[in-house]
């Protein structure tokens, strides 16, 4: 557990230490929805135990999804830039569930951040969500002791500020063709600007 406790000790250490590592942790698995070949690509920047991201999941992917990824316009690619520690133990969660569980443990997550974001206990908080996502107690242990992923989470909000210099102000931010766009926008908003870039 003693990721746990660096973690509690502070973001920013974390950030420090990923960022003068000689070759870095890496990135955690790429999580991405629609056709890589689509005309328009886009990343969210996004952060567990944001309200805003929960907002936008919520109330503007359902209808996006169906609308652009589903039918072949839109590539959009899902990246960690966790704010604090609960937003780094949810991405771990929803990674260590595997990529058929991943997006279901994601809006999950997002949809009852009332019900473990503030926890005094987060991975007391997660497991039974991680149970309702195909995860036994082994795999929660072992998520928990994966060190590596934790660094590759923290190092994903690095690679996006300092390698890629993308401006994130604010979560969610999101990259549409290389258009940077900030905040959670409702559906009519969201896709009059994506059908720029058609």
């Amino acid at each position: 557990m003693l990721h746990l406790r660096a973690a509690a000790a502070g973001l920013t250490l974390l950030f420090s230490v990923a960022a003068v590592a000689d070759d870095g942790p890496g990135l955690p698995p790429q999580q991405a929805l629609g056709d890589p070949q689509a005309p328009v690509k886009i990343v969210e920047y996004f952060s567990m135990s944001c309200p805003h991201c929960a907002w936008f999941h919520e109330h503007t992917l359902p209808e996006f999804k169906t609308n652009y990824i589903d039918t072949g316009k839109v590539y959009m690619e899902f990246r960690d830039f966790p704010l604090d520690k609960p937003a780094v133990m949810g991405a771990m969660f929803a990674h260590c569930s595997g990529p058929d569980q991943y997006f279901g443990f994601v809006d999950d997550l997002l949809a009852h951040q009332d019900d473990w974001v503030d926890a005094s206990t987060l991975s007391d908080a997660l497991r039974p969500m991680a149970h309702d996502h195909g995860m036994t107690d082994a795999d929660v242990d072992a998520c928990l002791a994966n060190e590596q992923l934790i660094d590759q989470i923290i190092n994903s909000r690095r690679v996006a500020t300092e390698d890629e210099k993308v401006e994130v102000k604010s979560t969610p931010t999101f990259v549409v063709n290389g258009e940077v766009i900030s905040g959670a926008k409702n559906y009519a908003v969201f896709s009059e600007l994506v059908d720029e870039h058609l």
